[in-house]
């Protein structure tokens, strides 16, 4: 299942190493600076890449700076996560074209044409409607092997970078809770659940665990993920749970 996008990847051409940048990190830089910012590209990434062509790699920094675009270069873990909010068909059915994508609030983010049109010389199809916008080419056939599984079910790889760019835009890196907060917040949950267990005993105790966990702790770690940030309550869960028989 795919989760994570690299934002770039290392190369070699031409027996020269080199650095190649992802589709979502080239948009959103862009987006975020403007085209000026274009030849800023290969001074930023320049540290990326490996020492020479036998693969041999570098450390890179711990940010990725190109103009006023900031991201980390933390390649494991949440930060790097996708946001999967725009989803791929309701039904799997070939939808009729152009096909709009909504947001929650009903209005369209993403809008799919037929690319034949668009593949004839000259076009047959008006390229006014592509102005102003991210254009991502790709294939929702299944003969094209591009079909991915996501946390939003099966997903064209095409859509997956869509997902991957708006989640640059909108959201940001997935950022985990600050070292400080994440220890609070870790300890007090173990010292709550404790009390719990403590009190009413493990039968009721965990129905009341059960409880907290599917009635707070997992919509306020869906309320916090809106906004980027991820809230691991798990560990606290089973720290608990293991030191029960003791």
């Amino acid at each position: 299942m795919i989760r994570h996008w690299w934002l770039w990847q290392s190369a070699c051409t031409a027996q020269q190493p080199t650095v190649i940048p992802s589709i979502e990190l080239l948009a959103a830089a862009l987006i975020r600076n403007g085209l000026s910012q274009t030849d800023n590209f290969e001074k930023a990434l320049r540290p990326f890449q490996p020492q020479d062509c036998l693969g041999k790699p570098t450390t890179p920094p711990e940010n990725i700076q190109i103009g006023h675009f900031t991201v980390s270069t933390g390649q494991h873990g949440i930060k790097q996560r996708i946001k999967f909010s725009i989803p791929w068909l309701v039904e799997n059915k070939p939808p009729r074209l152009p096909y709009f994508v909504k947001d929650k609030a009903d209005k369209p983010i993403v809008t799919i044409f037929p690319a034949q049109p668009y593949a004839e010389i000259p076009p047959t199809a008006s390229l006014e409607v592509l102005k102003n916008s991210i254009v991502v080419i790709g294939g929702s056939y299944g003969e094209g092997r591009d079909i991915h599984l996501t946390p939003l079910g099966e997903m064209p790889g095409a859509l997956i970078i869509i997902n991957a760019i708006h989640t640059l835009l909108e959201y940001g890196e997935i950022k985990p809770l600050s070292a400080g907060i994440k220890i609070l917040t870790y300890l007090g949950l173990i010292v709550l659940m404790s009390l719990v267990l403590a009190r009413f005993g493990y039968g009721l105790g965990s129905i009341i665990l059960g409880l907290f966990v599917l009635l707070v702790l997992m919509p306020f770690s869906i309320l916090l993920f809106n906004y980027g940030i991820w809230l691991d309550f798990m560990l606290p869960l089973s720290v608990v749970m293991q030191l029960l028989p003791l």
